[in-house]
């Protein structure tokens, strides 16, 4: 049990926030590719090694977590059986492992006018990105305003009203919604929501609100709020993969455009040659245009 409660420590203690400054992002001689991420899939190792070698950048995704813990404990226990479903890790080199340890929860560019954060399923409206819950970041794809219950007469009854969202120094933020990872029909997509009042000021080193861009959500789709966009058009399940291609302005201001191809097959091909055909295609896609 205690050596359960250090590798949880030790897990916590990994996950990281990742943010770019203006030169990175103004430096025209490269692209950064980033992408949000659940590289945990079939040939998982392919894939992995192969956006660590493009010097990709990813935000940790649901997928990942799993694998992560499994590799945790495979580090731990030399030689022990790996689930089937993990079993690519025994080939995953040093280098990989690497990588994918210091894989982040999100991407911040704060210097840009809006801000861009990335992460793989969502953030919680009106919460700092500091206070967000991990497992809500991970996996969480709707959100629905908890009420509370309140006294309002003498004679016992009892009315339901909306939480306020007046702050105090030290409350609770987190209690305002209440999130679902799987569909809820009383629920409302977090992106949605988020983008109801403009957003929020979130970001640690900004107080603008972002623009998020996020994943997770396939059966959705592609998502386009005020505020955020969703990607994830279900590659994985023969659909299409798509991608956001930002275009930053000497201002710092900046536009965006989606592309999108149709993916090569379910995820019963490999998922190393999916995602390398896909991605040569938005490649090809974007020097065209």
């Amino acid at each position: 049990e205690e050596e359960e409660e250090e590798e949880e420590r030790r897990y916590l203690n990994s996950l990281q926030y990742c943010s770019f400054g203006t030169k990175a992002v103004h430096n025209r001689s490269h692209n950064i590719t980033c992408t949000r991420a659940d590289v945990e899939i079939r040939n998982s190792a392919g894939v992995v090694a192969f956006l660590r070698q493009q010097g990709a950048h990813c935000v940790r995704g649901n997928h990942d977590d799993s694998c992560l813990r499994e590799l945790s404990k495979y580090k731990r226990n030399a030689g022990c059986k790996l689930p089937d479903k993990y079993s690519y890790i025994q080939d995953f080199t040093e280098a990989d492992i690497l990588w994918y340890e210091n894989m982040p929860l999100t991407i911040r560019l704060p210097e840009l006018s809006p801000p861009i954060l990335i992460v793989h399923a969502g953030i919680v409206p009106r919460i700092p990105l500091m206070k967000q819950k991990v497992d809500d970041m991970l996996r969480m794809r709707r959100v629905k305003l908890k009420l509370k219950q309140r006294r309002t007469c003498g004679f016992g009854c009892w009315l339901y009203k909306k939480l306020t969202f007046q702050k105090q120094d030290g409350a609770d933020d987190s209690q305002d919604f209440e999130t679902f990872i799987k569909p809820d029909p009383s629920a409302t997509p977090w992106a949605k929501e988020f983008s109801i009042d403009g957003g929020s000021a979130i970001l640690p080193d900004s107080d603008e609100s972002p623009h998020i861009f996020f994943g997770h959500d396939a059966k959705l789709g592609l998502q386009q709020a005020p505020c955020a966009t969703g990607l994830d058009t279900g590659c994985c399940y023969g659909k299409s993969l798509s991608g956001a291609v930002v275009e930053i302005s000497p201002d710092a201001t900046w536009d965006t455009k989606i592309i999108s191809v149709a993916a090569k097959a379910k995820s019963t091909a490999s998922m190393e040659e999916k995602v390398g055909t896909s991605l040569e295609k938005i490649n090809q896609i974007e020097i065209a245009t």
